[in-house]
């Protein structure tokens, strides 16, 4: 019996991702996968579909779907501009 247990992991959103969900952070309990989260705030949040977000968990952008320990930190990263 293989059952993937879920994880409590912190969401940190900055910059509009911030405002889009009204709190600068916020606990989740989720399956261990950055997909599982991804999937999670566009459907509770539906403005962050509008948006181009970058992830960063531990502080490491990642771009592809990885694998999450229980306690990480995932940030939400809004696009960076020039200056």
């Amino acid at each position: 019996m293989n059952e993937t247990k879920s994880i409590q992991v912190k969401v940190v959103a900055f910059g509009v991702l911030q405002e889009i969900i009204g709190t600068s952070s916020l606990q989740i309990e989720c399956l261990p996968e950055l997909s599982w989260v991804k999937d999670f705030l566009l459907q509770s949040y539906p403005g962050l579909s509008k948006q181009h977000i970058q992830f960063a968990v531990n502080k490491q952008l990642v771009s592809d779907n990885i694998t999450l320990s229980e306690g990480c930190e995932i940030a939400l990263l809004p696009p960076f501009s020039g200056g």
